[in-house]
């Protein structure tokens, strides 16, 4: 390897579900040796550059392959309703720590940053220091449907707000080169089939599901209180052709913001390559679509890797 090589940095933007992209790219990137030097992630880039941090990568490619509808069911089947968001994530928090090892920033296999938003200060946080799986929860709160949390008396919610692909931050932490990850703007690649207004795993079984933990919740509860609980319930998760429910609207409006912060960092604080798998059809909450988006980002990924290798001259290895 040339002497000259510059040090290559990774910044994994923001997307829900369209974020599994970068698992493909990770894939990539690995079958290929190219060293990765620093990383940084935001929202669902947070939880696959933490697994790539930790030396996981191959667990979350396994969760990829075994990813049921109920296990989906089980991680975001809540019934409590918290003041500020509809979701704890309390049944999210352990498979998160999970996915990165239960590290703390300073145990990763290389440096690593996440980045959060302070809800009352409306800034950007990075967070390099501590639990990683604590930060990435606090990277991925989705405004309205997770809870936010609390970091060194701050209030976090989705990094995706302030910095969605985080290029700014890979360079803060040393890199000369930096590829950026973007799994929200190219939407060139039509679905085959119109994806449905309510995303599969937000339907029937859902439903159900929460409709068991409601009946346990609303028998507690006294006469009046149980009837408005369960007619607010009942209209929160409602949805129709016509009509989305509460969890699409959020996920919807956050996404619009995102693709505008995301278009402005992109001409203020350009990446060295731009990598953008095909995935901008993918509805933030439609994890149906695992396989096709690893398959786009793999597939983005390798059309790169002519440009990556020639940057240290790895054609030669």
């Amino acid at each position: 390897m040339s002497v000259d090589c510059p040090k290559i940095g990774l910044a994994l933007g923001s997307g829900g579900a369209r974020g599994w992209a970068h698992v493909g790219a990770l894939n990539s990137l690995v079958r290929h040796k190219i060293p990765i030097h620093c990383m940084a992630g935001a929202s669902a880039g947070s939880i696959f550059g933490a697994a790539f941090a930790a030396g996981k990568l191959d667990f979350v490619n396994y969760l990829a392959q075994n990813m049921t509808r109920r296990r989906l069911l089980n991680l975001f089947v809540e019934v409590g309703l918290p003041r500020s968001g509809l979701l704890t994530g309390r049944h999210i928090q352990p498979l998160l720590d999970e996915v990165s090892g239960r590290n703390t920033f300073k145990t990763l296999n290389i440096p690593f940053a996440v980045v959060a938003t302070d809800l009352h200060g409306e800034r950007e946080v990075v967070i390099n220091s501590g639990p990683v799986g604590r930060a990435v929860r606090a990277s991925i709160a989705i405004p309205g449907i997770f809870t936010p949390i609390t970091y060194r008396g701050l209030t976090l919610v989705d990094g995706g707000m302030t910095n969605p692909l985080p290029v700014s931050v890979v360079r803060s932490l040393g890199a000369d080169y930096v590829i950026a990850i973007d799994v929200n703007l190219n939407i060139s690649k039509a679905p085959e089939k119109p994806p449905s207004q309510t995303p599969e795993w937000l339907s029937n079984e859902y439903l159900i599901a929460m409709r068991r933990r409601l009946d346990k919740l609303i028998g507690k509860l006294p006469p009046l209180k149980r009837v408005t609980r369960n007619a607010t319930l009942r209209r929160l998760l409602k949805s129709h052709s016509n009509n989305a429910n509460i969890f699409e609207i959020l996920a919807q409006t956050l996404r619009i913001f995102e693709n505008e912060m995301t278009r402005f960092r992109l001409k203020t604080e350009p990446p060295d390559l731009l990598v953008q798998p095909p995935v901008g059809y993918i509805q933030t909450l439609e994890p149906s679509r695992i396989s096709e988006a690893i398959a786009a980002g793999d597939a983005a990924m390798e059309a790169a890797i002519p440009e990556i290798k020639s940057v240290c001259n790895l054609n030669t290895l």
